[in-house]
């Protein structure tokens, strides 16, 4: 099933000024697992698992095993799925048009580089998927062209890639563990984008800031926001949020690409597909503290970058005055 926010917002073009603002941002946060009920909104996450339930019907899901990495290609999500074989490696595009759907008949070709260097054409092998083989035993670097557009993914430092399961179950962990939090969030549909803070103090404490447009604040069950260019603080009833949450709730094939710098710290670099999204995740995390630092999040008319901080910061979140 998919997340709340996916499932109950078409995209950002469809946001409006003022309270469409308020509901697609709580939509956005309250997200995974499904709300349709206060007692589904208010249960402590599930923990992540690294199985796939059954793909939505149609999705061009992954093949088993591979290493995989989501971009936006215009409008369009681009999946990339590489997975070794003996002699070369298979090669999977995914490609996701705004309402979910995998698109047919495009042009897509592959350009590996690396042990030596190759370039495939994909077939079909359903709505939305393109498959090649590629005779290039360790691959460093994968352009998928999509008719015009090419899109260039690299690939991960050791070959085959090392499981990074374990790793992204622990760091789930770390993140449901936090006492507060603070997200500063990018979310595109390919046209436009929405910048937002959120600042996090568990169990139910939540405010948000959509750089120049709204602001809200929920505490329990209820919430209170404010339109733009208004003083006035509104109030209603709210379900209550469970937070901090992943906004991934599966975690399957995921692998280590590597080390990274972030802010002079060692981080993991680490990737995986989740089917209830569905989507690709690309995550940094901290090697000391298994701190999610950085998300890129490739989903049908959703493209999402976040950064992480204030862990456990001494935050507050009180009603507003006034």
């Amino acid at each position: 099933m998919e997340s709340a926010y996916l499932k109950l917002v078409a995209g950002i073009v469809a946001l409006a000024a003022g309270a469409g603002a308020v509901v697609f941002v709580i939509s956005l946060i309250q997200k995974l697992p499904p709300i349709a009920t206060p007692a589904s909104s208010s249960a402590g996450a599930p923990p992540v698992t690294t199985t796939a339930p059954a793909a939505t019907s149609g999705f061009p899901t992954p093949p088993a095993g591979s290493v995989v990495l989501g971009a936006e290609e215009g409008t369009n999500a681009l999946g990339l799925a590489v997975l070794p074989q003996s002699g070369g490696i298979l090669l999977q595009a995914s490609v996701v048009g705004t309402q979910g759907n995998g698109l047919r008949g495009l042009s897509v070709r592959f350009h590996v580089r690396g042990s030596s260097n190759a370039t495939v054409a994909g077939t079909p092998c359903g709505p939305g998927c393109y498959r090649a083989n590629a005779p290039v035993a360790r691959p460093a670097a994968v352009t998928v062209s999509v008719g015009a557009h090419d899109v260039a993914f690299a690939m991960p430092e050791q070959w085959p890639a090392p499981s990074g399961a374990k790793l992204v179950a622990d760091a789930s962990r770390v993140y449901r563990g936090l006492h507060t939090l603070v997200i500063h969030d990018t979310l595109g549909d390919g046209h436009n984008r929405l910048d937002t803070i959120y600042t996090i103090v568990a169990p139910d404490r939540l405010s948000y800031e959509v750089v120049g447009n709204s602001r809200a604040i929920i505490i329990g069950n209820k919430m209170w926001y404010r339109l733009p260019h208004e003083r006035v603080w509104h109030e209603q009833p709210q379900l209550p949020v469970q937070q901090p949450s992943p906004f991934w709730v599966t975690a399957v094939d995921a692998h280590v690409l590597g080390s990274v710098s972030l802010d002079g710290r060692p981080a993991w670099k680490v990737s995986f597909f989740d089917p209830r999204t569905p989507g690709w995740y690309t995550l940094l995390l901290d090697k000391e503290t298994l701190r999610t630092r950085d998300m890129l999040m490739t989903a049908h008319a959703h493209f999402m970058h976040d950064t992480y901080s204030g862990f456990d910061a001494p935050l507050s979140i009180t009603p507003p005055s006034g």
